[in-house]
């Protein structure tokens, strides 16, 4: 078989070929050109893949919305009784009492379990009196009766008795920054466990005097030559008594046991809580729960058992309301 190669058109093969080389280099660089203009189009909105494409668009509630600024303001009103301080002529040194308070404050809110706030309270000064009996008597002897020595006069109960009377106030203030964990909604209601720390202004004052019988207020003048003593007969001796409450000898002179003090301290306060809190909205809320707070230690002013005075811990059991507004 013979191959006619006179009939291959070598020409137009050779144009053929040419034309493809040149050709498909052309044609990629157009494509290429063209990818970054519709990209730019797409982006301007004037359209997508497909003709008449309108731009792509979000509904409002796709958006994260933030409600609130995460502050808020709160009050407090507290029912509390503890130990406060008075004068302590029946021995004890201080007696329970309870009093109304009340505390405001700010705060911040971190997401649904966290809080803290800052807040300023005090209550309102309590107040106390007592008037003491047979076992508080003490001997006063309203005039000088003359011992079995030069010089010696008789103090005996035999000589007179006086029973002390006295009152006293206390009132106090504190700041503390607290710390709250809320321990999630049941059923529209939020439990909550708190502490706290901070700053108390303490202030106290007593006074305190002796009375006779009669009920007259002991003055008795016993005024002696320098140099006397006190005789008792109960065991034949001399002795040095003392005026009650104070370790200040009985003078031979006019007689006026009347004491009075007041006294400022500042202290280290802390407190520990525990209650629930109810939504009234998503804005206003209503705390009822109870509270620990210690607030450190006061002078105990002196008493017949604590002639010197002691420390006695000043703290309070609260029953608390309060509310608390969120600030949008």
């Amino acid at each position: 078989m013979k191959f006619d190669f006179q009939a291959i058109d070598f020409q137009a093969i050779g144009f053929k070929a040419v034309a493809r080389r040149v050709a498909t280099p052309l044609l990629a660089r157009a494509i290429c050109a063209s990818a970054p203009a519709a990209r730019a189009a797409d982006m301007r909105g004037g359209g997508g893949p497909f003709a008449g494409d309108a731009p792509a668009t979000f509904a409002a509630s796709d958006v994260p919305q933030t409600y609130g600024t995460g502050w808020y303001i709160r009050g407090d009103a507290d029912f509390g009784v503890g130990s406060i301080t008075r004068v302590g002529g029946d021995g004890s040194g201080k007696i329970s009492g309870s009093g109304l308070g009340g505390d405001v404050g700010f705060g911040y809110q971190y997401g649904n379990y966290l809080r803290v706030d800052w807040d300023f309270g005090g209550v309102q000064t309590k107040t106390s009196s007592f008037a003491g009996g047979a076992s508080t008597a003490v001997t006063c002897v309203s005039a000088l009766t003359a011992g079995p020595t030069a010089g010696s006069y008789v103090w005996a109960a035999t000589g007179g008795t006086c029973t002390p009377q006295g009152g006293s106030s206390f009132g106090r203030l504190h700041t503390l920054l607290n710390g709250y964990v809320d321990l999630g909604d049941w059923w529209g209601v939020t439990p909550y466990v708190g502490a706290g720390a901070g700053i108390a202004r303490l202030q106290g004052s007593y006074w305190q005097n002796y009375y006779t019988a009669a009920g007259a207020a002991y003055a008795a003048n016993l005024t002696a030559a320098a140099g006397s003593t006190w005789y008792d007969p109960g065991c034949a001796c001399t002795v040095n008594p003392v005026v009650p409450g104070t370790t200040t000898p009985v003078a031979f002179g006019p007689q006026n046991w009347y004491t009075a003090k007041s006294t400022t301290k500042f202290n280290f306060a802390w407190d520990l809580m525990a209650g629930v809190t109810y939504d009234f909205s998503r804005n206003a809320k209503l705390d009822v729960g109870v509270r620990y707070l210690n607030l450190g230690t006061f002078p105990v002013p002196p008493t017949i058992a604590h002639p010197g005075g002691s420390q006695a811990t000043v703290d309070d059991k609260e029953v608390r309301v309060g509310f608390r507004y969120l600030i949008d």
